[in-house]
């Protein structure tokens, strides 16, 4: 379980609190932050490589083998995805789930959708990691909002 602190500093003469929802890697230095989201983006793509139809034909197809990302220049070859794609993707097929899934259907044990500002909402299934990591996200919105 994942909980917050606050610190404690001073500017000039006024002492103000700071909240952490994850004190650890919100204070850790830039290179650490750097290694650390390029070595979690790595796992991502090895994951979901050849397991997710989607995303293995769009790298196929922009001619990127996802194993040989390892420097930021190698992973700005990946391409963009806008929001358009899946949803095209997903209107040419009966099985509308296995288009963009990475795991079979057993999987997955929650749905949530997107806000559908821009269009009709999407909805995007996930696995319990999944949806631990939506949690931890909203944590560090949460908290920097208090």
């Amino acid at each position: 379980m994942i909980s917050h602190c606050e610190i404690m500093f001073f500017s000039g003469t006024a002492e103000q609190s700071m909240s952490f929802f994850d004190q650890v890697n919100e204070t850790a230095p830039r290179e650490h932050l750097r290694r650390l989201q390029f070595d979690k983006l790595q796992r991502l793509l090895r994951e979901i490589s050849g397991r997710n139809r989607f995303y293995t034909k769009k790298w196929k197809d922009a001619g990127v083998i996802p194993d040989n990302i390892h420097t930021l220049s190698d992973f700005q070859k990946l391409p963009l995805t806008c929001k358009s794609e899946p949803r095209s993707a997903r209107k040419k097929t009966r099985r509308r789930l296995e288009t963009n899934a990475t795991f079979s259907p057993e999987a997955y044990t929650r749905v949530h959708q997107t806000s559908g500002t821009t269009g009709a909402p999407m909805r995007v299934v996930d696995t319990p990691e999944s949806w631990n990591w939506w949690g931890y996200c909203w944590g560090h919105v949460l908290r920097a909002r208090g």
